[in-house]
């Protein structure tokens, strides 16, 4: 809960200094500045729960012994370089915006042309990173 106070304090006090500061002036900096207000905890809760399950920490630990060998997935199962950190981050990030975007063509709010296009974008994001998801297995021999 004191982290939770803390995180949302420093982000009510940087959104004040940004829209301060004056480059929160133009319509479009006034919607981004709305949306990091309103849902910068959120965004942080995620970005860190996305970093540490594309396996932030491995990489850190183990990659560094391997950065010469010039492969983007390493064949062994227990280390990983940056590379394969920030496709393992893409891939979940994709893959979870396939599913909300799923979701928001069950909704009724939509026409049903949109809500057509959200199901086949959120089935293809879908697709793609069950695809590289895949393909990370096999490199690593799993």
């Amino acid at each position: 809960m004191v982290v939770k106070k803390f995180l949302s304090r420093s982000f009510k006090s940087i959104a004040e200094r940004v829209r301060h500061s004056g480059i929160a002036r133009r319509r479009s900096s006034l919607a981004l500045y709305s949306i990091i207000r309103q849902r910068g905890l959120e965004i942080a809760y995620l970005l860190a729960l996305f970093t540490l399950s594309a396996g932030i920490f491995n990489t850190l630990l183990e990659g560094s012994r391997y950065e010469g060998s010039g492969q983007i997935i390493l064949r062994f199962r227990a280390a990983q370089t940056f590379t394969e950190f920030l496709v393992d981050f893409f891939t979940i990030l994709v893959g979870t915006g396939g599913v909300y975007l799923i979701y928001l063509s069950g909704r009724q709010t939509f026409r049903h042309r949109l809500t057509t296009l959200y199901m086949l974008l959120g089935f293809a994001g879908l697709l793609i990173a069950v695809a590289v998801g895949v393909l990370t297995l096999q490199t690593k021999g799993y």
